[in-house]
């Protein structure tokens, strides 16, 4: 049975050891952006979140801006893959440590939009009992017509779903919104359910295509809300190739 939302919410926001937000951060060589990244949460106005970084066999300078981080601030932590294991795995190390009531993803070369971001999502919590929260996400890093194609494929889709079979047939067969995880805020015990099933192996695409379908077959409600700006997503670098990953997603959308 689960315990009635009002009831955690109250006892994880006024409990800092029991942070509400898990904000998960894969980093595998990307130095040039994973200072944006962390500071874009640690100048958040809400502060109740922790940060699991996982540091995927990165060979730049990537580890040592996060450790400056976790120096620092008793609210970011470290994981380090001695090698390089692929972003499916990266997040499954990161998702067995969450402590949140929900989390979210953030790929180490992507960073929040400002500094009101998690109290938007804490605000968009707060409204409805839900296992998927879908919030509004930007794109950089291509043409402004392309940039308003993939932000209108990004932010769109219905409102709300109130059972897995609805979730599923609106991923994967209506198609109406993309199954990329960055852009959802989740209920972190259904996450620790589902990688506690997800298959120890190197991906080398369709990470999130994968996770998705578990985490829709696991989930009960689902809703989608035009939000101000939460998430920026920057195309054409990261963990995996992201303009592809992210072009393969749009197409089979």
């Amino acid at each position: 049975v689960r315990i009635g939302l009002t009831y955690l919410y109250t006892h994880f926001i006024h409990n800092m050891n029991n942070p509400l937000i898990s904000i998960l951060v894969a980093a595998y060589n990307v130095s040039p952006f994973i200072d944006q990244c962390l500071n874009s949460i640690q100048k958040q106005d809400f502060k109740n979140f922790e940060v699991i970084i996982v540091d995927d066999g990165s060979t730049d300078n990537t580890k040592n801006i996060c450790k400056q981080y976790t120096e620092k601030d008793s609210r970011f932590s470290l994981i380090e893959h001695n090698n390089n294991k692929g972003l499916l795995l990266a997040r499954k190390s990161a998702v067995v440590q969450a402590k949140g009531l929900f989390t979210i993803f953030i790929d180490g070369d992507d960073y929040l939009f400002n500094e009101h971001s998690l109290s938007e999502i804490n605000s968009f919590i707060q409204e409805k009992d839900c296992d998927i929260y879908r919030f509004y996400a930007t794109i950089e890093g291509t043409t402004p017509k392309k940039k308003r194609k993939w932000e209108n494929f990004l932010n769109s889709g219905p409102t709300y779903l109130d059972s897995s079979i609805e979730i599923l047939e609106d991923y994967f067969l209506k198609k109406s919104h993309p199954w990329n995880l960055w852009s959802s805020c989740y209920r972190t015990s259904i996450l620790k359910d589902v990688y506690s099933k997800v298959v120890d192996k190197k991906f080398t695409s369709c990470e999130d295509g994968y996770t998705s379908f578990l985490i829709a077959c696991n989930s009960n409600t689902y809703t989608y809300k035009k939000t101000n700006p939460i998430y920026s997503y920057r195309i054409g670098t990261g963990i995996t190739t992201k303009k592809n990953r992210f072009k393969n997603i749009y197409k089979k959308s």
